[in-house]
């Protein structure tokens, strides 16, 4: 029975890290040798860290998900568990933010400036914040990585960039092609009919109404 728990236990352990992709650049650089080398913050958990050990070959690498003692948390720039107060961990300091959250903020109908009836709301958007979970997980390496709508135009996207710490940097707004909207369900500018931009899919619902 033990023997069981143990192996659920590790099992759960290993797909936590699946995800996880340890940086090629860090296994180059420092074939993990160092006590402080390729050791990354977890995504969703304070008190656990993400240590990615490379295999015979010297080349692949996996990462192993690791508890840190008592009450202590990560501490990502001294890369050791810490006192809470030291902590680096994003959930203490609020950082994640989804694009839903930001979404759901909006209480009026923007402006899409195709000549359909709207109103402008009369407040700016909150400022978007990257995804540490997709940062630490992809580091946004992927063209389709990192990627968000913005929440203020349908022509317009989010994207966010890994920093040297490995944690989400600054979010850079990019352009769609004229004639171009942002799809979120494929990540991509696209045509308008296919534009999964809110501000659209209202306008056209307020159209309907209109017409009936």
């Amino acid at each position: 029975m033990l023997l069981s728990l143990l192996v659920v236990l590790a099992l759960f352990r290993l797909s936590e890290a699946l995800d996880f992709v340890c940086p090629m650049e860090d296994i180059v650089r420092t074939q993990c040798i160092g006590v402080k080398d390729c050791m990354y913050p977890h995504p969703t958990r304070c008190s656990k860290y993400i240590h990615c050990e490379v295999n015979t070959d010297g080349v692949t690498r996996r990462p192993t998900v690791k508890d840190c003692p008592g009450n202590f948390e990560w501490n990502n720039n001294d890369k050791t568990c810490d006192l809470p107060e030291n902590s680096t961990c994003p959930a203490r300091h609020n950082v994640v933010a989804t694009a839903n959250d930001v979404l759901k903020e909006a209480r009026d109908i923007l402006a899409r400036g195709d000549g359909v009836e709207s109103k402008i709301r009369d407040s700016a958007p909150a400022p978007f914040q990257c995804l540490i979970g997709d940062a630490v997980i992809t580091q946004c390496r992927g063209e389709k990585d990192c990627v968000y709508p913005n929440p203020g135009s349908c022509n317009t996207y989010i994207q966010c960039s890994v920093g040297s710490d490995f944690l989400p940097g600054a979010p850079a707004v990019k352009n769609c092609p004229p004639g171009h909207e942002w799809n979120d369900k494929d990540k991509m500018c696209d045509l308008p009919e296919k534009s999964t931009c809110p501000v659209y899919a209202n306008a056209k619902g307020a159209s309907r109404r209109r017409s009936a």
